[in-house]
């Protein structure tokens, strides 16, 4: 948890040191009120005492140098009466100018406290916040897609997407770069050179390609030469029987019919390869595609049955070659539909 700290601490610990002066001060004047008082009354009780003593030698024996003296002190203790009189309320004002002081330093010093109050719970609302969205973003990281050197995402355009006859639209993703939306993935083609691939043994294997990632979570790589540097991890799901650093050189369809709930398949002839591979399904991004393999490199149409009645299916073809035991395979066609009626 992030430490608070608040920005007028300083204003607030100057407060809290003027208002402890304030109540030191206070209590002196206090103090001092009280032994101002207290004198007060000691001389009061002097002249009581005078007073008392003058009013005797009055009813007794007549000694007037006794009656003259006592008279005089009266005297004197009456001017000391009134002077104490006025130290007192003196002290009285100081203590009403502490108690001023300390009164306004307190309530400083709660303005201080109120502040900081405040500042604390816009900083408990701003970390709650950064803590929703630091969850937020948890969330969305748990759908998402981190995209660096060593990945690649495929899906919309020509051979690799559910496009029909448009151009390849390829989307270059920055390294690090984040989808936040998973279903944009299937959207995207990423076309990438020195390709490597590791297989279920921990070997790898570098080629020149095009690695697409399908619905269903296969991946094909093919040949085409565009951007550098992007390693992928095989997973059980990888096709990898197109490792080819061969050329194999890719046919068009040339047309497609419809015949009771079959579908006919006119292709250009192939040169210098052994046969043809056919991908069909009724999705554009040809998820759960079935293939259909032509041996013959002569052959230029097929017929592929048993099809829904209805339902609108998407085509494309690609060339092979096999070579001492592997195949390699070329750039899948442009993508040609036709419906099943």
């Amino acid at each position: 948890m992030a430490k608070f700290i608040y920005s007028m601490q300083n204003v607030l610990n100057i407060k809290e040191r003027m208002e402890t002066q304030a109540k030191t001060e206070y209590a002196q004047m206090l103090g001092a009120l009280h032994d101002e008082e207290n004198r007060m009354r000691s001389i009061v009780d002097t002249l009581n005492s005078y007073k008392a003593q003058a009013r005797a030698l009055a009813s007794g024996k007549l000694d007037i140098a006794k009656i003259r003296r006592c008279n005089e002190a009266i005297e004197i203790t009456e001017d000391m009466v009134k002077n104490q009189a006025v130290r007192v309320r003196l002290a009285e004002k100081n203590v009403e100018t502490a108690m001023m002081k300390l009164t306004v330093a307190v309530k400083e010093r709660k303005v201080q406290e109120k502040l900081k109050e405040k500042a604390f719970e816009e900083f408990l609302h701003e970390l709650n916040a950064q803590e929703m969205k630091e969850i937020d973003e948890v969330v969305k990281l748990s759908k998402a897609v981190y995209l660096n050197k060593a990945t690649v995402v495929f899906g919309t355009g020509g051979e690799y997407g559910n496009c029909t006859n448009e151009e390849p639209i390829y989307a270059f993703l920055e390294p690090n770069q984040v989808l936040n939306d998973v279903s944009s993935i299937s959207e995207a083609v990423i076309v990438c050179k020195n390709i490597k691939f590791e297989k279920n043994n921990g070997e790898q294997q570098t080629t020149e390609g095009i690695t697409t990632t399908k619905n269903n979570g296969e991946q094909e790589t093919t040949k085409q030469l565009v951007t550098e540097g992007t390693t992928t991890t095989k997973n059980n799901n990888i096709k990898t029987d197109n490792e080819s650093k061969k050329n194999i050189k890719e046919v068009n369809i040339r047309k497609i019919k419809n015949i009771k709930k079959s579908i006919k398949v006119l292709w250009n002839k192939g040169t210098n390869i052994t046969g043809y591979q056919i991908q069909y399904s009724d999705k554009r991004n040809f998820k759960k595609a079935k293939i259909k393999n032509i041996s013959k490199s002569k052959t230029t149409r097929c017929v592929i049955k048993k099809l829904k009645y209805k339902k609108k299916y998407y085509v494309r073809i690609r060339t092979y070659l096999s070579e001492k035991g592997k195949k390699y395979y070329s750039n899948w066609s442009k993508t040609k539909w036709v419906k099943i009626k």
